[in-house]
């Protein structure tokens, strides 16, 4: 069972991370939910020291993964330079980065890379 501590909401300002399409591997800061299926979401490069706006996309529910991480003062369809503002002053991406999943997920992908 989970405790409500453990929940993670579908919510203007809740970050994510798409995990197939054109954007894999980005993280996202929803918007606008259109409907039961997708969201609208600015949407920034992860990697770098950094931030980097790629755009403003609809986003499918099946690609990406909510984290825990959320921009405060996100209201419904604010502007992309609103959003990008909070999600610097937030240090959402630094956070990010610190995370045990982006350690073991950079981990991996240096692996792969390797060869003999």
């Amino acid at each position: 069972m989970s405790t409500e501590q453990n929940q993670v909401y579908v919510q203007c300002g809740r970050v994510a991370l798409i995990t197939r399409g054109k954007y894999k591997n980005k993280l996202c800061v929803m918007v606008n939910v259109m409907d039961q299926n997708r969201v609208l979401s600015d949407v920034f490069d992860p990697h770098g020291k950094s931030v980097k706006f790629l755009g403003r996309f609809l986003v499918n529910f099946r690609k990406i993964r909510l984290t825990k991480l959320f921009v405060d003062g996100i209201l419904w369809n604010a502007h992309s330079k609103f959003v990008t503002k909070k999600f610097t002053e937030s240090g959402i991406l630094k956070r990010f980065q610190e995370t045990k999943f982006y350690i073991e997920w950079q981990k991996k992908e240096k692996r792969s890379k390797l060869t003999d």
